[in-house]
């Protein structure tokens, strides 16, 4: 099985993308739970909202 590659980019810290994301495990306005090719990761905040973006095992927060 072949690895995603495991890539986050921070952008004006508003606009976050997440690489390597295989499932979203929970999310909420203050945490987002998901699981990745290296495993766990948890993203914390306020107002967290995340985009249509959940394709091609990449999460784009907003």
């Amino acid at each position: 099985m072949e690895k995603s590659l495991q890539k986050l980019t921070l952008t004006d810290r508003r606009k976050l993308e997440v690489g390597g994301v295989l499932e979203i495990i929970s999310y909420d306005d203050e945490n987002i739970t998901m699981y990745t090719a290296l495993g766990n990761l948890r993203i914390g905040g306020e107002n967290l909202e995340w985009g249509t973006a959940f394709s091609e095992k990449r999460l784009l927060l907003r």
